[in-house]
């Protein structure tokens, strides 16, 4: 699987998550916090 890229994301804790490897955990907790409920909307 390639690894997606958030360096030039205009969100800064994409831009942190891209820095220190484990990208899509904090991704995924910024939607949480932001509202997203269902599986298919991540």
């Amino acid at each position: 699987m390639r690894r997606t890229r958030f360096d030039a994301d205009p969100c800064p804790i994409a831009r942190v998550a891209d820095l220190f490897g484990d990208w899509w955990t904090p991704i995924i907790l910024r939607d949480v916090l932001f509202g997203v409920q269902r599986f298919e909307d991540f």
